[in-house]
Order: C-alpha cells, then sequence, then structure tokens
C-alpha cells in the first residue's frame, strides 16, 4: 500500500494485547528486514487492567534498547501507544478501569519525559460509556495536563459514527467542539495547569479498589456466566453480522475471559439493566461516604475534570436502566437460586449507585442539570419499551421450540430497535 499510495497511506502499526519490549521489538525487525522501520510508528496497545500496569515496564525496556531508541530518534522521538478501555473495564468494572487509564497517562508521560521522548497517546474509546465513549468534548477536557501535548489520537468507532458524521453539519459541530476542547486543553497545560488536589490519587486509588472488588465479586460468581447466557440475548447477538471479530475468543463453553467486550456491554445494555457503565461504582463511592469522605468527594467533583467526567458519564448510563424491565430477562434464567442471587446484588448495586452519585453531585434526580439528554431518553423510552417486551416473548418462544427460527428472527430485529433507542448501546 505504501508503494502504491505512498508512505502516509499506512503509518502505524498497531500491537494488539502487549505484555513485553519484545512484543514491539519483533514488529521492529520484521520491518527491518523488509525495509519499512524508517516508515513505521510501532505501537503497542495496552488492554487488559495487568498490561496497562505493566505500561511503563514496557517503555522503560523499549527505551534501554539502543536499537529501537535509534528506531525512534529517525521517526520524530516521539512515542505512540495505545490505551484500551474495554478489556480492562470487563475485568475491573467502569471506575476501576478508567483510573487505571489515568494514572497509565501520567506514568507513560514522566517515562518518556525521562527518556526525552515525546508522548502521542491514542485512546481506543469504544462507542458506549462502558467502553470508554462518552462526549468527546469532555473526555479531551478530563486529559491530565501533563499528558495532553495538543498530539492526540481517539477512536470514532460503531454507532456514534453516524451520530457525529452522517450529516455535515453535526460532522462541522463535532469538529468544533473537539478542536475546541483541545485547544482549551493545551491553552491550560501550558499557561494555566490544574493542580492535583491534595488526596486526589489515593482517594481515587481507593474508589477503584473498592470498585474493582464489588464488581470482581459479581462477575466471579458462579451462576454469572449462566445467568448472562440465559437472561440477556447474548446468543441472539453473537448471531448478527455486526463486528470484525467472533463474539468470544476460543470455542467451547463460555468463560469472562474469553468473551469479547462488546458482546459483554451489548448484552447487559439490551436487557436493560447496563451494569457495565456503573457495577461497582457506588459500592467505592459508599465506602469513602460512611467513612467521613464526602467532603472530599465533593471537593473532586467540583475540581477533577477527569471524576466530573467519569460520574456524568456513570449518571447518564444510570438514567437508561430499567430494572422492571430487567426483572422479565432476569426470569428467562431458569435457575431459580441463580436469578435471585445475580439480579438482586444488580438491584442492590443499582441502588447504592444512584444514590451514592446524586449525594456526591447534589442533585436531586438523574440528569438534573442535562434536560436535553434527560428528556430525550423519557422521549425514546415508550417506544422502546414495547421492543424489550417483544424482544423477552422472542427469546422465551424461541427457547421452547415454538417456531425458533420465525422468533429467533423477531429476536434479531429487536435488537437494531432497542440499540436505536437507547443509543450508545455496544
Amino acid at each position: 500500500l505504501q508503494a502504491r499510495f505512498g508512505r502516509e497511506a499506512i503509518g502505524t502499526y498497531i500491537i494488539s494485547m502487549s505484555h513485553s519490549p519484545a512484543d514491539v521489538l519483533e514488529v521492529m525487525k520484521l520491518a527491518e528486514l523488509h525495509g519499512l522501520a524508517d516508515h513505521l510508528d510501532i505501537v503497542p496497545l495496552f488492554e487488559t487492567r495487568a498490561a496497562l500496569r505493566e505500561s511503563a515496564d514496557v517503555l522503560r525496556g523499549l527505551f534501554a534498547h539502543p536499537a529501537y531508541r535509534e528506531h525512534l530518534r529517525r521517526r520524530g522521538d516521539t512515542q505512540e501507544l495505545i490505551l484500551g478501555y474495554s478489556d480492562s473495564m470487563k475485568e475491573a468494572g467502569i471506575l476501576a478501569s478508567r483510573v487505571g487509564v489515568l494514572e497509565t497517562q501520567r506514568v507513560a508521560a514522566r517515562v518518556c519525559a525521562e527518556h526525552g521522548v515525546a508522548l502521542r497517546v491514542f485512546h481506543g474509546r469504544g462507542g458506549s460509556v462502558s467502553r470508554g465513549g462518552g462526549p468527546t468534548y469532555r473526555a479531551i477536557r478530563a486529559l491530565p495536563p501533563e499528558v495532553f501535548g495538543g498530539d492526540t489520537k481517539l477512536t470514532e468507532q460503531g454507532e456514534v459514527r453516524a451520530f457525529h458524521f452522517s450529516g455535515a453539519d453535526l460532522a462541522v459541530r463535532y469538529l468544533e467542539q473537539t478542536v475546541g476542547a483541545a485547544v482549551g486543553a493545551r491553552f491550560e497545560a501550558r499557561y494555566a495547569p490544574r493542580r492535583e488536589m491534595e488526596g486526589e490519587g489515593e482517594a481515587l486509588e481507593a474508589l477503584a479498589q473498592a470498585s474493582h472488588d464489588a464488581y470482581r465479586e459479581l462477575v466471579e460468581d458462579p451462576g454469572l456466566v449462566p445467568y448472562f447466557e440465559t437472561a440477556t440475548p447474548f446468543h441472539t447477538i453473537a448471531q448478527l453480522n455486526i463486528a470484525s471479530r467472533p463474539a468470544k475468543r476460543r470455542g467451547g463453553e463460555l468463560s469472562l475471559s474469553d468473551l469479547r467486550a462488546i458482546p459483554w456491554v451489548f448484552s447487559w445494555s439490551q436487557c436493560r439493566t447496563v451494569i457495565t457503565g456503573w457495577y461497582g461504582v457506588g459500592t467505592g463511592l459508599s465506602a469513602m461516604l460512611e467513612n467521613g469522605g464526602e467532603a472530599q468527594l465533593h471537593r473532586l467533583y467540583d475540581r477533577s475534570p477527569f471524576f466530573r467526567d467519569l460520574l456524568d458519564n456513570v449518571e447518564m448510563t444510570l438514567a437508561k436502566v430499567d430494572l422492571a424491565i430487567g426483572r422479565r430477562y432476569a426470569e428467562l434464567c431458569p435457575d431459580e437460586d441463580v436469578r435471585e442471587r445475580v439480579f438482586g446484588r444488580i438491584c442492590h448495586e443499582h441502588d447504592a449507585t444512584r444514590a451514592a452519585v446524586l449525594r456526591v453531585s447534589g442533585a436531586p434526580m438523574l440528569l438534573h442539570d442535562d434536560p436535553v439528554v434527560r428528556g430525550s431518553i423519557e422521549l425514546r423510552n415508550p417506544y422502546v419499551d414495547p421492543l424489550s417486551y417483544l424482544q423477552v416473548e422472542a427469546l422465551r418462544r424461541a427457547r421452547s421450540g415454538d417456531e425458533p427460527e420465525a422468533w429467533d428472527a423477531v429476536a434479531r430485529v429487536a435488537v437494531q430497535g432497542i440499540a436505536a433507542g437507547l443509543r450508545n448501546t455496544g
């Protein structure tokens, strides 16, 4: 492609699931053998929670390698890395994932500065809040000032592409918002950098750990996978030709580690519980609220763009939850003990998260300060709800053997309608 269209046709080689310097060095050597090394940025993608934590050691190992350091010099002394939101969310929950991505950026910036290398962060954001999505303007303004140098990349994928680029006016407005956020963030980083609040890092880490523990308690429940397979339309979604990769990495029985993030998020959204966008946040906030940390949380919400953006996105996700309809899906799980235990946990954590988010924000209701989005959800729900009831009935009939092919087709059509109504679902 470079030979045919020019060197700019392809300038980046991305290495998924990077865990060590060798993952990058072997690609560099392969590129050297074919005379391409000077024309490619070799970019590690850190996706899992462990990989995010190992990223600093990977960068140090690369910068200490003479051949790679020379490669970087020829590429303008700029190191690009990609931060994946989806897999870390699936492993640790949204709060721990976002805090992990934030800390990875800060550590990477320090490592690059120590070695005289510029850092370019590529944010592998998915369409939904659960996978790193949300308003781009707020996301850019929430970037750490020491990280954002005006040179960054963002992915736009899934249904958000149509929301942002389906018309010229939409595309221009989105471009204006994105450039405006970048200019503002760069100006503040250079001339008026926001100082981190005293104890901010420790507070975020404590919130992340408590949230992570609550999330892991749910996903490690032995009944969670059977519940997920029966109380959500996962198998219907897995049959849809809507992604570049299969729903899970390996054959055999379903496990959380093999399941890809898109069907995980999509399935929980379809059953109207959307746990991937909020589960664990309530436990994290409540632990701090109950231990005299309310004033600190209020300060975080007022002064930390990152924390404000995170809670605003959680609030938007909570507004899309309908536990009454979620109960209808839960009834599709044939094991009563599993059904009551898993759905009971979801309901308990939902109530805790909703109460804690409103207590921290000081708002009387969800999306109180965003009446446009609140009104949009209220307008769409009367059209989405019947599709959810229809999907539950279609799944029940298909599984009972009552014309399964016909009812499977109904369930698939309902998936599309529910996704269009809920938006940012997968």
